[in-house]
């Protein structure tokens, strides 16, 4: 081993008393992000009686990109979504209607989401990760960090992982709500005859256990708690790290 070279530990294991510790709010880009990345820390909120508060910012018109469904898709995601929340105790949802796919055309995102958050004024937001590969998932992600630099004493600020594993901080013991989350998800009917979502979600959370001794542990729900004041080095060390994967580590073809 080289001198200087720093071990990383393991990411810390939170309990529901350690992180559902007040009022919540989740930023997804669409209808099912807030249930696949966080729903089993949601439900944790709920069952420790806290507020939650869910902003689907998307219509969700994207979700069918083999054109099989009938009938209106953005209203039948909404209501697909609004189930999901009621499934995991009860959560009050905003929908912001944003085209699907186009969230970086929106103006003022950052802005509107830091206005919310003074009005929903949460102990925790929950947003999508920065290193999410989906378009819109980026964009939320930037949107919600340049937001919480916008507000005043803003509240604890924790990035899920929906489409990409992330490097986490720490994980939630989710095991007692694990069946809550698998209902809600199965609330996505229309979304659920294009993935496996039960199984995907069920392999992730599954797989974040690895390290974690305590065979109780069956389930845990990943997040990358950023500090406001820190994320403009964390972006500029993200973006440092992609470009010199893309320039340096080349999958030979």
């Amino acid at each position: 081993m080289s001198a200087g070279l720093r071990i990383r530990p393991y990411e810390p294991l939170l309990s529901a008393r350690e992180v559902a510790i007040g009022p919540a709010l989740v930023i997804a880009p669409h209808p099912d992000d807030e249930i696949l990345g966080c729903g089993g820390t949601l439900a944790l909120h709920r069952a420790a009686g806290h507020r939650v508060v869910a902003l689907i910012l998307t219509d969700g018109a994207g979700g069918d990109p083999a054109g099989a469904s009938t009938g209106d898709l953005v209203a039948l995601r909404k209501a697909e979504s609004e189930e999901a929340l009621r499934r995991l105790g009860g959560v009050e949802s905003h929908f912001w209607g944003h085209p699907d796919g186009r969230l970086a055309e929106v103006l003022g995102l950052s802005r509107d989401l830091a206005q919310f958050i003074r009005s929903v004024a949460p102990s925790t937001v929950f947003f999508p990760s920065p290193w999410e590969i989906h378009p819109d998932h980026r964009v939320a992600a930037l949107a919600a960090m340049d937001a919480a630099q916008r507000i005043e004493s803003p509240p604890r600020f924790l990035a899920y992982e929906v489409g990409a594993p992330m490097p986490a901080n720490a994980i939630v013991d989710i095991t007692s709500v694990m069946i809550r989350k698998e209902a809600a998800v199965l609330a996505f009917a229309s979304q659920l005859v294009q993935h496996d979502l039960v199984g995907k979600m069920r392999a992730i959370a599954r797989a974040r256990t690895v390290n974690v001794p305590d065979g109780h542990v069956r389930y845990a729900e990943a997040f990358l708690h950023l500090r406001p004041d820190a994320v403009q080095s964390y972006l500029a060390a993200q973006e440092n790290l992609l470009l010199q994967n893309d320039e340096i580590c080349r999958f030979p073809r």
